[in-house]
């Protein structure tokens, strides 16, 4: 919950600014009712939170689990470059225009000489103290072994279960490992399709095999 409030706190603080800016291009000043404004803006809140809870309740997690992470690596990357485009007049003091990444990325390098230094400076330094101030803070737990040796038996249940909680975790960006396996989990895990998704290099007999992996992982 807290890595989600921050998160849509962090949207929140960039795309507000910006759709503002794209309705002043468009011409679409503010104006008319606030009262209005206000309740529209609650109703559509409302409506993102309830497909959201719906979902939640449905247990669709697991929907994230259909892309392949090439695929997720790749439009987040794409989101990260659209994002550094459309902060670099404020970041370098630049002037920017063009519709679009090229168009963006070809006018700065274009007004490249209208550098504006004590903005490029100021930039710098919150950027270090957003460095500095990550370093302080408790590393998030990024890897999660399960011991799985009480497991005797994969029924549906159990296996709808590690689904979800793979499913969950995967959101989180954490890993879940399996600790303990014994030969015939092992088995039930692989007929139920488990093993392909987990990984089968996150599945382990011993704890100690798992311990290493991890370590192995960070380094």
């Amino acid at each position: 919950m807290r890595g989600d409030l921050v998160a849509g706190l962090s949207v929140a603080a960039y795309l507000v600014p910006q759709v503002l800016a794209y309705a002043a291009v468009a011409g679409l000043l503010p104006g008319g009712s606030p009262e209005r404004h206000v309740v529209l803006s609650a109703v559509l809140a409302l409506l993102v939170g309830v497909v959201c809870v719906l979902g939640w309740a449905a247990r669709l997690g697991f929907v994230a689990d259909l892309l392949s992470r090439p695929v997720l690596v790749g439009y987040l990357a794409g989101i990260a470059l659209i994002m550094i485009s459309g902060q670099m007049r404020n970041v370098t003091g630049v002037p920017v225009g063009g519709d679009g990444f090229t168009a963006e990325i070809a006018s700065f390098a274009t007004n490249l000489a209208r550098v504006h230094p004590p903005t490029v400076l100021l930039a710098a330094a919150v950027l270090g103290f957003l460095f500095a101030a990550q370093r302080l803070v408790p590393t998030p737990t990024r890897w999660l072994p399960l011991n799985a040796e009480a497991i005797v038996e994969l029924d549906i249940t159990a296996a709808d279960t590690l689904l979800a909680l793979h499913g969950e975790l995967a959101l989180r960006g954490i890993v879940l490992a399996l600790a303990r396996v014994k030969q015939d989990l092992s088995a039930d895990l692989r007929r139920a399709g488990l093993i392909d998704l987990i990984g089968a290099d996150r599945i382990f007999p011993t704890l100690p095999t798992a311990v290493q992996a991890y370590e192995q992982a960070r380094h």
